[in-house]
């Protein structure tokens, strides 16, 4: 699935959600994360979300128990709203109109700019329903909604706009400003086909385990069935060929989970449970442990499924957090569903395979706010306990001496493995290497700097030899470092081949750089890789230090072929990206 099935909902007057606004969550990616605590109120949107969208696809009527009225809500606030975001393009005002008018169209939008179709994504408003108890149709735009079509013009120009597009769109107009308004957003809705676009949805609750079911039943994806629906995958008819695919899926999944390239499942002739093929062994699935059998259990059902919105409650239940995050990436990556899953696992707040929403209960009512950034996420991960240290911190942590250390590796990364990005997969952090030279190695500063990693095991550092001539020691300092480092991750540090970073890069071009960069400096460094080719000696016609990071933006936007590598840097960059990979559960 390339693009996603429902862009945003908002909810009002059920349950949790008693606030006079609609509570909104959007915009909605493949994978949409609802964080926050206990009781904050994430059921109830998975809740909403199965009962009504169902509903609203069919244009069938929806009713509320009594315990889903807000409670202590004010009357006006206790009537049930459903927001979808509706896209509103030229093409959609067309076909609303049979109109190609640029101008007509700018004039439309213009209609939609009250407060209650405010959206952030562009060229949308959202568009508030409401159940019409029992009457047909059964739901009906929002009255406050109609109230609000052209809000935001002056009143004289506002009834003369709202009767000129109701004649133009639709054909006819109305004697008053709500009749007029009325017809135009009926009119956008049946031109959109809202309805009929929204999702199948499937609710996967808290509580699974595959249990014996002689059938399926519709509906249900907690396990019961799931047996039956998996042999329907593995052993498809002949006009379903694309099930298999869908089964092999599952299998390449399976292996990932167990780190086994032979690892899979397999259905029985009798279907009387999975069994499971690992280390050559097959056994049934009920021997292992409780998070292979959710966590298998989720991704079947997720794959059976084909097109839907699916909620699930809580996926990490009995969950490592490898096997969580290798769930999501599986969800977002391997299947063509949507999903808006309830969590308060910090482990699975990933920018890159999910939109966020913070869910809270204020006063006893649930608010909803979007999670675009760090701040947000680790405000979130605060809440369920979590640092904000575990949460901004990339997978794989890179510890670099400075600023032009960083720009050279992440563009020799860039350029090897360019599907991994900065901030997502790994990040480029400074320890101030220079300081390492003047310490000792046993004085407390090394000490708490080797032990500032310790909240990550998968980093690796990155230090300049500072070595003056060929077979000179490395420093007792950094020798300690690299041993300390080594023992703790398993990982070598990188120490450079020749003195500095910058010996690495070309000299004719670093010779460029540092004319461009400084007009009437002279770079004489020729190669030498146990001299520093950027220290005051080496630079004729500037007395004063150059400046190394702007120096190294000028070299990388001109270093279009890295190679051929000069030194050990493809070695060295290699081995960094293995440590990236491993850390993000990449093959």
């Amino acid at each position: 699935m390339t693009q996603p099935l429902l862009t945003g909902i908002a909810i009002g007057g059920f349950r949790s959600f008693g606030t006079p606004e609609l509570q909104r969550m959007a915009p909605l990616t493949k994978v949409h994360l609802l964080a926050g605590p206990n009781n904050s109120g994430k059921s109830n949107v998975l809740q909403i979300a199965a009962r009504s969208l169902p509903k609203l696809r069919a244009q069938q009527g929806f009713d509320l128990d009594n315990s889903d009225i807000p409670i202590g809500a004010a009357a006006e606030e206790r009537h049930f709203r459903l927001g979808i975001l509706l896209r509103l393009t030229d093409e959609q005002i067309e076909e609303a109109s049979g109109r190609s008018d640029p101008q007509f169209a700018r004039a439309v939008r213009e209609l939609f700019q009250g407060p209650t179709f405010a959206s952030d994504v562009e060229e949308a408003i959202w568009l508030e329903m409401t159940p019409n108890e029992g009457q047909n149709p059964a739901w009906l735009v929002n009255g406050d909604q109609v109230a609000d079509v052209g809000s935001a013009i002056d009143q004289g120009r506002r009834s003369r706009r709202l009767q000129r597009v109701s004649e133009l769109m639709v054909g006819e107009w109305g004697n008053s400003d709500e009749q007029n308004a009325a017809r135009i957003l009926n009119q956008i809705v049946r031109a959109s086909n809202l309805m009929e676009q929204l999702p199948p949805v499937a609710k996967i609750g808290a509580f699974r385990r595959i249990t014996d079911a002689e059938e399926i039943i519709e509906g249900e994806h907690d396990g019961a069935g799931l047996i039956l629906r998996l042999a329907r995958l593995q052993n498809p008819s002949f006009d379903e060929p694309e099930n298999r695919e869908r089964f092999s899926r599952i299998n390449k999944f399976v292996r990932r989970l167990f780190d086994d390239d032979s690892a899979e499942i397999d259905v029985p002739h009798d279907r009387s449970t999975l069994l499971v093929r690992y280390a050559g062994e097959w056994l049934p699935l009920e021997n292992y442990g409780t998070g292979l059998h959710e966590v298998i259990v989720l991704a079947a059902a997720a794959t059976v499924l084909s097109g839907h919105l699916v909620c699930i409650e809580e996926p990490e239940i009995h969950l490592h957090p490898t096997l969580q995050r290798k769930l999501l990436r599986y969800l977002a990556k391997e299947t063509d569903n949507q999903y808006l899953i309830a969590t308060h696992s910090a482990h699975l707040l990933d920018s890159e395979l999910a939109s966020i929403s913070a869910v809270r209960l204020e006063e006893g009512n649930t608010i909803v706010t979007a999670a675009l950034g760090p701040k947000e996420i680790a405000a979130i991960g605060a809440e369920l306990g979590a640092r904000a240290s575990d949460l901004v911190q990339a997978n794989s942590v890179i510890w670099v001496e400075g600023p032009s250390d960083r720009t050279y590796i992440r563009h020799w990364i860039e350029c090897l493995a360019p599907e991994l990005v900065e901030g997502v997969h790994y990040s480029l952090l400074f320890y101030g290497g220079r300081l390492l030279s003047h310490l000792s190695a046993d004085d407390p500063a090394v000490e708490e700097f080797i032990s500032l990693p310790r909240i990550n095991r998968h980093f690796t550092l990155v230090i300049d030899s500072d070595r003056p001539r060929a077979g000179a020691r490395i420093k007792p300092t950094k020798q300690r470092v690299k041993r300390e480092v080594q023992a703790l991750t398993g990982h070598e540090p990188w120490i450079t081949a020749g003195y500095t970073i910058e010996n690495y890069v070309p000299p004719a071009l670093l010779r460029d750089a540092v004319g461009q960069v400084h007009p009437g400096a002279h770079c004489k460094w020729a190669g030498d890789r146990y001299k520093d080719p950027l220290v005051s000696k080496q630079i004729k016609g500037r007395s004063s230090q150059v400046d190394k990071p702007v120096i190294a933006e000028y070299v990388i936007a001109r270093w279009d072929e890295v190679k051929p590598w000069p030194l050990d840097p493809e070695v060295q960059v290699k081995r960094l990206i293995r440590l990236i990979r491993a850390a993000n559960d990449l093959p």
